[in-house]
């Protein structure tokens, strides 16, 4: 590095290892200080999955330092995203933000989002690197919270929106509604969307996953 920045103050590569010595000190500050400055199109193409990897991390780390602030690097998180999975977790991190602000109404459209493409894969959230869930049950713990959160004199208002979403639900193929049945199933309005699924499984012969919706 020194050899490097001797020749040339700003030399990408040398600022790009400047942020991953200070991304194991977790000095996120540092971190972007030293992203933002490089010239990211001077970079080996070799080293851009890098940058652009402790680069999504840096801004995931500063904005859940403080919810309250960051509006900037919530924007600049957003653009960042360009993977399916990278958009999912600036999702969970934004729908956290908004509960946090009490923006429980913004918080259950960012859920509605992620249910749309949700699966029951395993998951590494950004925030708890040393932890792996299902995707699906994070985001059926998350919703069945904000219900709880949700203000007692409001329930209805929460009330309608789980059921405008299950009548969208109403006809769809089995498998969409069984995963939209695994994060809303603790809600009345579900109850419709488990007698279909159960209708349709026991026409269909299959007694053993008519059971199981049953049980859930």
């Amino acid at each position: 590095i020194a050899e490097r920045k001797q020749r040339d103050p700003h030399d990408p590569v040398a600022m790009l290892r400047e942020a991953e010595i200070a991304e194991l000190n977790r000095d996120v500050t540092t971190v972007l200080d030293r992203l933002r400055a490089l010239d990211r199109e001077a970079l080996p193409a070799g080293e851009h999955a890098r940058y652009h990897e402790i680069y999504f991390r840096a801004l995931v780390e500063l904005i859940r330092s403080d919810f309250a602030q960051h509006d900037e690097a919530v924007a600049e998180l957003e653009k960042l995203a360009t993977t399916p999975a990278e958009r999912a977790s600036y999702l969970r991190l934004l729908a956290d933000r908004r509960v946090a602000r009490g923006d429980l109404a913004g918080a259950f459209d960012v859920y509605l989002e992620l249910a749309e493409a949700v699966e029951p894969v395993t998951i590494r959230p950004a925030f708890e690197a040393h932890m792996r869930l299902r995707d699906d049950r994070w985001l059926a713990g998350r919703i069945l919270d904000l219900w709880e959160l949700w203000p007692d004199d409001a329930k209805d208002d929460f009330d309608a929106r789980v059921a405008a979403v299950a009548d969208k639900y109403t006809g769809r193929e089995a498998d969409e509604q069984a995963r939209w049945l695994r994060l809303f199933g603790f809600h009345p309005a579900a109850l419709k969307i488990q007698r279909q699924l159960v209708d349709h499984y026991a026409a269909a012969g299959n007694l053993v996953a008519a059971e199981a919706i049953l049980q859930d």
